[in-house]
């Protein structure tokens, strides 16, 4: 799913944010490994995982005004 959404982002030229399940991060922080060997920089695929308050982290990336969408 993360790499559908992210291509589509990519190929526009914007940068991406991603916050993984709790369950299963591992398979968004592989992605942004291979980005960074595959020459994308730093900053553009960020991954913010999270194992407590993933309710609140949540609602703070959607909900902050200084938060692009």
């Amino acid at each position: 799913m993360i790499t559908r959404k992210l291509g589509a982002a990519l190929a526009a030229g914007c940068t991406a944010v991603i916050k993984p399940p709790p369950e299963t991060p591992f398979s968004a922080l592989a992605l942004a490994e291979l980005a960074t060997r595959a020459g994308i920089p730093d900053g553009v695929i960020n991954v913010v995982p999270t194992f407590k308050n993933v309710i609140e982290v949540g609602k703070e990336m959607c909900e902050n005004k200084i938060v692009k969408k």
